[in-house]
């Protein structure tokens, strides 16, 4: 049972480089470790991966220490694409008119 524990650490570990080392490269290219799911969906999955085990204490240390040396970004930044479509929708609202009437401010959405 021990040895079958072992194999599934090396899997693991042997995984987690591999990885570590995509995050490198795209860090080397980038500049930053934030991952754009729409270049890489399954880095920006690791990515997220660490951040949760680091939030609940299972991230092994050292792993935490080789991330921390990076410049790992801990916090879950917003993709480019959701900041753009919050930005676009904000667009789409026009100046908004005093309603003297009711003394309200109105807000028209245009098309």
């Amino acid at each position: 049972m021990c040895g079958e524990n072992d194999e599934i650490s090396k899997f693991v570990g042997a995984s987690w480089s591999a990885q570590y080392d995509r995050l490198k490269a795209y860090k080397q290219v980038h500049g930053h470790t934030n991952v754009d799911p729409d270049k890489d969906k399954a880095l920006y999955k690791w990515a997220n991966a660490q951040r949760q085990a680091a939030k609940t204490m299972f991230l092994n240390p050292q792993h935490k220490a080789l991330l921390d040396n990076l410049g790992f970004d801990w916090t879950k930044p917003n993709s480019d694409k959701q900041k753009r479509s919050r930005f676009s929708g904000l667009m789409c609202w026009s100046s908004p008119q005093v309603d003297d009437k009711n003394s309200a401010v109105m807000v028209a959405k245009t098309a």
